[in-house]
């Protein structure tokens, strides 16, 4: 569900408030006011719309799954793998769902409870990408890159313009050292994404192991232009957005544009 920008949240935030006090019963209103906070940063109060419809029908297997993915964004990713396994004794052969929770095994460092999930999810749907995507970062963390390169294969079967597939099957090629095939994949992935700072990055450092420098240039050059506006400013002591000004700070001594003084470098 995405409603666009701040003003028209607001607005179908208050829609569906209106909704609510002429009919608290009415789950899909509350279920959408959820929504409608979670999109505006507010999880404690979509958590309390999820809870208030799960209090009344603990059935609800979308309120489960709502909820599941604010505890994610709260930090609780306990509560979330309580919530995900309540939604699978009613939904127990749902790709999503056990795809879902083998996301969440992996945030508690649980890789090989989180490749059941994965290959159960792939068991019960063939064509679900992220189970096979998951998967094949899961198997390329282990080292097996030939096994990788199969399931990022099989994303982009089902999903030819997934550019972080291209992307870390990429990766995997690089390793086996398939350069030619990497860059392949990679230009494909800009094709996509063109704006992607990481899939510059990756392209640009594949560029200088094959020993093309001036190409790699170009592409390490489009990461920082979009940071070189927000740089200057800094030098020119203008005030600017903190988010910005960090992101931009840290990219810029990476790449040694700029040198910290040493009470910031020790913090950054």
């Amino acid at each position: 569900m995405d409603i666009g920008n701040e003003n028209s949240k607001l607005k179908v935030t208050k829609l569906y408030e209106f909704i609510l006090h002429e009919n608290s019963l009415h789950e899909n209103a509350r279920l959408n006011l959820g929504y409608c906070f979670r999109q505006r940063g507010y999880y404690q109060h979509a958590w309390i719309q999820y809870s208030a419809i799960l209090h009344l029908n603990p059935s609800n297997v979308r309120a489960l799954e709502a909820r599941t993915i604010v505890c994610l964004q709260m930090n609780h990713p306990t509560d979330a793998f309580i919530d995900l396994n309540q939604a699978l004794r009613y939904r127990s052969s749902s790709a999503q769902l056990l795809t879902n929770r083998g996301v969440i095994q992996q945030f508690l460092c649980d890789n090989k409870n989180a490749m059941c999930d994965y290959l159960s999810a792939m068991l019960a749907d063939p064509n679900h990408a992220f189970a096979h995507y998951n998967t094949g970062n899961i198997v390329m963390f282990h080292g097996q890159f030939p096994q990788a390169i199969s399931l990022f294969d099989r994303v982009l079967e089902i999903n030819p313009r997934d550019e972080a597939a291209l992307t870390n099957r990429a990766i995997a090629k690089v390793v086996l050292k398939q350069y030619d095939s990497a860059r392949e994949d990679l230009e494909h992935a800009l094709k996509i994404s063109p704006l992607s700072a990481h899939i510059h990055v990756n392209l640009g450092q594949l560029l200088l192991t094959m020993n093309e420098p001036y190409e790699a240039e170009k592409h390490f050059f489009k990461e920082l232009y979009k940071f070189v506006y927000v740089i200057q400013l800094y030098i020119n002591g203008v005030v600017m957005h903190d988010e910005n000004k960090m992101d931009a700070l840290q990219l810029a001594r990476k790449h040694g544009l700029i040198k910290a003084s040493t009470k910031t470098r020790r913090r950054l």
